[in-house]
Order: structure tokens, then C-alpha cells, then sequence
């Protein structure tokens, strides 16, 4: 089985590098060397570090490429029930069958069971009155939305199709989105057809 990891690197420094160690640990089971020496045509800017590995023959894969932010202005409602995307696998087949759910809008919401988990790329933080809150059924643990409860700046929540209505905003946050660059109104979230 292969696996992929996106390290966002800014001005040649990687960013989030012991949460994406942790996370390839994690999915592995032991720990990785990865190359950490940014090539000097890629320490301008904001670059996407992509690595394909496997527990059988290490990193099989490293590409560079600069990054620029996706738009994405709507969300389908999806209900995925049981979906295992525990690991960040190379193969997003099974992910890819919801976005042609999607219809008209940009992206899809995946639900667990009614309960709120992710969009295709990204792990979600809703905002209210109260604070910010990333759902606790994520499919994907991401290491940008590790890094934010950590900080305490985030905090897990039950969040389900019918408390969406309880938020105001949805950011959409991954190793290359920092909390706030990619933000809809939930009034931008389709419900489910």
C-alpha cells in the first residue's frame, strides 16, 4: 500500500514537519527519514513537498511544485456512512466517488453516519460566538488541524448535519491551507439531495 504526504514548505523552511513525522509514524508503524534539504529553485514562495511512500521500500516518490490556493466557494452535503480514510493513501478512489455527488458546488462535506467529518482535501473548522471547532469524526487526522489543537486555538466538537445551522463560518484547513485563507459562510454548504 502506498501512502502520500503533502509538507507545505514556505521560503524553504517546512512547515509542520514533526506533526507529518508523527503522522507517517503513525501510519507505517515505525519511524521514516524523509529528504529535508529543500532544492534551491524551491526556497521562494510557497511550495507543495509531496512524498509517496510505503512500509516495503521507504519513499518511493518526492516532487516539488509551488502552490496556489484552490477556489472553493460551495459544499455538497455527502453522507459517506462508514468510510475508512484513516491513512492518507495514494489510492483516493474511494473518496473520489462522493465528489461526483457534488453536483453544482465546488467541493463535497463528507458526513459519517450524519455526524460532520471532512471535504475531499481538507479537515474543517466551524466558527461561532463560542470559538472554533473541528469535528470529532474526522476521516483523516490532518496535520495542519493537529497543530491547531495543540496550539489550543481549536477544539474538537460533535458536530452534526443539524448543527451546522449552530455555526456562522466553515474554514477549510490542510497541510497547505492555514486556518482563515480559505473560508465560506455555511449558508454555502447544499444540503443533501
Amino acid at each position: 500500500m502506498r501512502y502520500i504526504e503533502s509538507i507545505k514548505i514556505v521560503n524553504g523552511s517546512l512547515l509542520r514537519y514533526a506533526f507529518h513525522m508523527q503522522r507517517i509514524e503513525r501510519t507505517l508503524g515505525f519511524p521514516l527519514s524523509i529528504p529535508t534539504t529543500v532544492p534551491l529553485s524551491f526556497q521562494r514562495g510557497v511550495v507543495k513537498y509531496r512524498l509517496v511512500y510505503s512500509a516495503e521500500l521507504g519513499i518511493e516518490e518526492v516532487s516539488y511544485s509551488f502552490y496556489t490556493l484552490p477556489c472553493i466557494g460551495s459544499l455538497q452535503l455527502v453522507e459517506a456512512g462508514n468510510l475508512d480514510y484513516h491513512c492518507k493513501f495514494e489510492d483516493r478512489s474511494s473518496l473520489q466517488h462522493f465528489m461526483t455527488l457534488r453536483h453544482y458546488s465546488d467541493d463535497i462535506l463528507l458526513l459519517s453516519n450524519g455526524m460532520v467529518s471532512d471535504t475531499s482535501y481538507c479537515n474543517v473548522v466551524f466558527e461561532n460566538e463560542q470559538g472554533l471547532f473541528t469535528p470529532r469524526h474526522s476521516l483523516l487526522k490532518g496535520t495542519q488541524q493537529a497543530a491547531l489543537l495543540a496550539q489550543q486555538i481549536i477544539s474538537y466538537a460533535d458536530i452534526s448535519v443539524f448543527s451546522i445551522s449552530n455555526y456562522q463560518r466553515v474554514h477549510l484547513i490542510n497541510a497547505m491551507i492555514e486556518l482563515g485563507e480559505l473560508t465560506l459562510p455555511v449558508t454555502h454548504i447544499a444540503p443533501i439531495l
